[in-house]
């Protein structure tokens, strides 16, 4: 979880790990929609979206998360 409502990510080591090890990082506003609803939300719909990174790096932070979860992870050397 994201402590901030910054519509950006920092570059600290918490979330350089995070993105590293594919850890959604999410905003406050999930925990406190997952507290009130008593049940653990859709991340997708909470990840920080951060359009300077995708448009200056080229990749989007939201698709890394969805093609990672939907392939089941990792599969770089997947047939070697």
């Amino acid at each position: 979880v994201l402590d901030n409502d910054k519509p950006y990510i920092s570059s600290n080591i918490p979330v350089l790990y995070c993105l590293a090890k594919v850890i959604p990082i999410v905003s406050k506003k999930w925990l406190k929609d997952s507290s009130s609803k008593k049940t653990l939300l859709n991340l997708e719909n909470y990840i920080i979206k951060d359009s300077s990174a995708n448009t200056k790096y080229k990749v989007s932070i939201v698709q890394i998360y969805r093609t990672y979860y939907q392939t089941g992870g990792c599969n770089i050397f997947q047939g070697y």
